[in-house]
């Protein structure tokens, strides 16, 4: 649990996982919508792809990303939620 917090603990990879959670993207797509380097966005792929949040399937020679876990989307919208209701 622990990883995936950790995984959880990035405003690009929360970027990442909103896109994936409309449809799977190439890194090519993910490197346009997030505005972001692809070798970034690739080792950010990586660290969500360890924590068991995202799945990679190779389609020729490009990777296909999507989420992995439904219940993922679910823990990040709350956690969102709440930090947006903490007061400072």
């Amino acid at each position: 649990m622990s990883s995936l917090i950790r995984a959880l603990d990035s405003p690009l990879r929360i970027q990442i996982i909103l896109a994936l959670n409309e449809r799977p993207h190439f890194v090519h797509e993910l490197v346009k919508l997030v505005q972001s380097s692809q070798p970034l966005v690739s080792q950010h792929l990586k660290v969500l792809k360890s924590a068991g949040i995202v799945d990679a399937q190779r389609q020729g020679r490009q990777m296909t990303y999507s989420l992995a876990q439904g219940r993922v989307l679910d823990i990040l919208l709350l956690a969102l939620e709440a930090s947006s209701n903490t007061p400072e």
